[in-house]
């Protein structure tokens, strides 16, 4: 019920996290960081703005139920 949906959630988040994270790393290496930081970082800034709203959202979930 309420806790299978909330670790489906965890998970599903933690598994964008890790795709986007590997991916990170690879662009990192393969680029070199002054090209990387040149080319790619605004598509990284949104990238990880993204992931803090994610985490935020399961913050307020998880305080939610917490508090029920």
């Amino acid at each position: 019920d309420c806790a299978y949906g909330m670790v489906l959630l965890y998970r599903y988040l933690f598994h964008c996290l890790l795709c986007h994270f590997s991916a990170f790393i690879n662009d990192l290496i393969i680029f070199g960081i002054p090209t990387f930081l040149e080319a790619k970082w605004p598509d990284y800034y949104s990238f990880v703005s993204i992931c803090v709203f994610e985490m935020s959202i399961v913050v307020v979930i998880t305080a939610a139920f917490s508090l029920r």
